[in-house]
């Protein structure tokens, strides 16, 4: 072999490793001295809270728009917190879940932010504007998320006579279904097809609950250790209104044994029976 030829092979290697060894560079973030946030949680979206406010779901994001490492939510490492490139973190965070499984990336918006930076957007209902008010006469009281027949509603009542002017059904449970897809179960692993209906969506975050059926009664599964959270990211539904998630069994409840089971998403929202043989 020609020395010209071992040279531009040496030359080729060194440009390979020196390639990987400004990617691992860039790549890797200060993780020294790590914030433990504290997580919230309310009946349409889990949030973050850094330096006393609320920062809640706003848009799915591109990772590496990440700049600063922050540290992480609760006692999960892998939930973690990052500025953004060119925000402010007064204003804006990054929750990056980075389990190996999922690895998904949301925008965090500070609750009272309404400055909106050109090209974002938000799908989430907590974050669109509304003019309910202006459509309100004098002397009307509007009441949200009352309980009526199971179903989340807006109720308008007269202030002077206690009387109630309308009720309007924003979401109910019957407008649902959660399907376990019969080719994706294993004890490890079940793949489940949400449709909504509802004008008013619900949360659909990556929580969910397992039930087992004994002696003909639902019991809830525990969980295999009591230092697992739950990352803050909810999923917007297609044109069809449906959404598959795909639900890592094993790492929450550990691997299932022969039975029944059927799988609960937040709040009180059931899929189909399935068996595990």
């Amino acid at each position: 072999m020609s020395k010209k030829i071992i040279i531009a092979i040496c030359i080729v290697i060194l440009v390979i490793i020196g390639t990987f060894a400004w990617i691992r560079l860039h790549n890797t973030f200060d993780k020294s001295n790590p914030i433990i946030f504290e997580k919230g949680l309310n009946d349409n979206y889990s949030f973050v809270i850094y330096q006393g406010k609320e920062y809640i779901p706003y848009c799915a994001y591109n990772p590496k728009e990440r700049e600063k490492y922050l540290g992480y939510v609760g006692e999960d490492k892998q939930d973690e917190i990052y500025t953004v490139k060119g925000y402010s973190e007064e204003e804006w965070l990054i929750n990056y879940l980075d389990s190996g499984i999922m690895n998904d990336c949301i925008l965090l918006k500070e609750k009272s932010v309404t400055n909106i930076p050109n090209g974002l957007t938000s799908e989430y209902e907590w974050n669109k504007k509304t003019s309910t008010n202006s459509y309100i006469l004098n002397g009307i009281t509007v009441a949200t998320n009352s309980s009526v027949n199971n179903q989340n509603t807006i109720v308008a009542i007269d202030n002077s006579s206690g009387e109630t002017l309308g009720i309007k059904s924003t979401k109910s449970p019957e407008n649902v279904t959660i399907e376990v897809l019969e080719d994706t179960i294993t004890g490890d692993s079940v793949t489940i097809l949400i449709t909504d209906n509802n004008e008013n969506k619900y949360n659909w975050g990556v929580e969910f609950g397992v039930q087992k059926k004994v002696n003909g009664e639902w019991e809830n599964l525990k969980y295999v250790s009591d230092r697992l959270v739950w990352n803050s990211i909810a999923y917007m539904l297609n044109e069809n209104n449906q959404l598959t998630q795909k639900l890592n069994i094993k790492y929450y409840y550990g691997t299932l044994e022969n039975g029944i089971y059927r799988i609960v998403k937040p709040t009180d929202l059931y899929s189909n029976e399935f068996e595990i043989k």
